[in-house]
């Protein structure tokens, strides 16, 4: 039906000119915004022209909203159910950067639901809605940047007096002024149905670049979303509390995450309590920004059944990460990762449940504020040209459980560095002990975690180790390859570790040891015979109990 009405248009536009709104005859009526008087020159603001085109279609029942070649200037774009907005090839859609065309709504910024400005383009409580075509959405964003960049009493008094509006508001509704600077998102769905993004360029977003919020049946296919590396809070893609969601064949290259996955914050965020579900992702790139598959911090409601695969990550600071702390609850489960090459990415895998918080040893009581990260599955992955492997740290109350990697290799060769584009916190910045006895772990640091599995993964790093292992439970490693063992330092260090299985197969040239061992509470390790038989390549610090290994 889709392509169908696609060749209606096109054969419209022959038959009828540009400057003619038509209906087709299987009832697929097309209205040209120029017919209602938008002017595409990129100066005159379009904004009535096209609230009419949208009332036009959809008085009709529906239908088509053509922005035809030309740049139209715009102030915020509301569509309405069953109505697509195509922007076809050679269009423009400009944003205002007049604040005082967008109007103050309620949205959630940040997992809480608060007030702030209008997106750009935006539906509410709607179905079948679509945006369509060969354009570009274009948000000019960089007047929004720079606003937000100055410090607060700094900006435009009609500015400030929004913010205060923003407050009020909120804490009448919500009881809380928890209400960010809230620059306009560009694209934002809340609670819709049946929503299809394809094909188009959206460009320079103010914030948030696209944004299905509560919303159910999402596809999103062969659309491409792009931001400067200089824009603040640009994520690309976020998903918030969103059901049955696919996303495919797009690139992303964001000033912030590429594809971000959320639902909700702390209390707010189970109050809603509308979980982020059922999510593939597949043959998309993903290009700088900060991650390039990112779940929370913002996870409260849960996020669960998320596929990933036939992907290629090159220069963001993350590759897959999965973020969270104490107080945000929710339960993060069923993640699958297969079939992804990374590229110039700082560290490929990160799972850390002390997001901007110092990694605490201390365990806490369980409650419901108590997030829960399990079932979580690599396969298939090559990493290249990568400052580190991994990063995992669970709570100490509640470890990460059920994590395995198949088939991977990964080469953490470039050196120990800090994020390239502005991040917000650089995860190892909080492990003081990376440095106990050797330069840094460049490979991967797993804390706290149990059940993990590694199987068929090879780990070459420029200096450190390619495994730290410390209060983890239920660790199995087969199949492990290095070719780059450093003098003195292990490949392979179990610190606090119970009931490990190692197999690997080591270097001829190997010298000093292989896997060390530390802890009072170490034990049930099993070393294979592979690798003990060469000579010093199992040591334990004295603090091991005699019998902690076992064979």
């Amino acid at each position: 039906m889709k392509q169908l009405c696609l060749l209606v248009l096109m054969i419209a536009i022959v038959l009828c000119g540009v400057g003619q709104s038509v209906v087709a005859k299987n009832n697929c009526p097309v209205f040209n915004i120029a017919d209602y008087g938008a002017v595409g020159d990129g100066v005159t603001k379009n904004t009535d022209a096209i609230k009419k085109t949208i009332a036009a279609c959809a008085k009709a029942g529906g239908g088509t909203v053509w922005v035809p070649a030309g740049r139209f200037l715009t102030g915020p774009i509301e569509l309405k159910s069953n109505i697509t907005l195509h922007v076809d090839g050679g269009a423009r859609i400009l944003f205002s950067q007049d604040a005082s065309d967008y109007a103050t709504v309620q949205s959630r910024w940040y997992g809480i639901e608060q007030h702030g400005f209008s997106p750009c383009i935006s539906a509410r409580d709607c179905e079948n809605i679509a945006i369509t075509g060969r354009g570009i959405v274009d948000g000019q964003g960089r007047y929004w940047w720079k606003l937000f960049q100055q410090k607060p009493q700094e900006r435009p008094e009609y500015v400030r007096k929004r913010r205060a509006e923003f407050m009020r508001l909120t804490r009448e509704k919500f009881g809380h002024d928890q209400t960010r600077f809230g620059r306009p998102q560009l694209v934002q769905f809340r609670n819709c149905r049946n929503v299809l993004l394809q094909g188009v360029t959206f460009a320079r977003g103010a914030f948030w670049v696209v944004g299905p919020l509560y919303c159910e049946n999402v596809t999103i296919d062969g659309i491409s979303i792009i931001s400067p590396a200089d824009s603040p809070n640009t994520d690309a893609l976020g998903i918030d509390s969103c059901k049955n969601v696919r996303i495919s064949n797009s690139y992303f290259d964001a000033g912030d995450d590429c594809v971000v996955i959320k639902a909700g914050r702390d209390e707010d965020g189970r109050r809603v309590n509308r979980p982020s579900e059922n999510i593939t992702i597949s043959n998309c790139i993903m290009a700088h920004g900060h991650g390039g598959v990112v779940i929370g911090s913002e996870m409260s409601a849960g996020v669960r059944n998320v596929a990933i695969s036939n992907c290629v990550f090159i220069g963001t600071d993350r590759g897959i990460r999965l973020k969270s702390r104490r107080s945000r609850g929710g339960l993060v489960e069923d993640i699958r990762v297969n079939n992804v090459i990374m590229n110039d990415v700082l560290c490929p895998f990160t799972i850390n449940m002390f997001y901007f918080q110092q990694v605490d040893d201390s365990k806490k009581q369980i409650n419901e504020g108590t997030p829960i990260f399990r079932n979580i599955h690599f396969s298939n992955i090559t990493v290249r040209n990568a400052a580190y492997g991994g990063f995992f740290a669970g709570l100490p109350e509640l470890p990460v459980e059920g994590i395995t990697f198949s088939n991977i290799h990964i080469e953490a060769t470039k050196g120990r560095q800090r994020e390239k584009s502005g991040g917000n916190e650089d995860d190892y910045n909080h492990i003081p002990a990376m440095a106990d006895g050797y330069e840094i772990v460049e490979g991967f640091f797993c804390k706290n975690i149990k059940d993990i599995e590694f199987h068929n993964v090879r780990v070459d790093t420029k200096r450190g180790p390619a495994f730290i292992f410390e209060n983890t439970e239920n660790l199995e490693i087969d199949g492990f390859k290095t070719g780059t063992l450093h003098s003195g330092v292990p490949a392979i260090e179990l610190r606090q570790v119970k009931a490990a299985s190692i197999d690997a197969q080591v270097p001829s040239k190997a010298d000093g040891p292989f896997v060390k061992i530390s802890g009072a509470e170490t034990r049930d390790i099993f070393i294979s015979e592979k690798i003990r038989r060469h000579k010093d390549a199992v040591i334990t610090e004295p603090d091991v109990s005699k019998d902690a290994l076992v064979y």
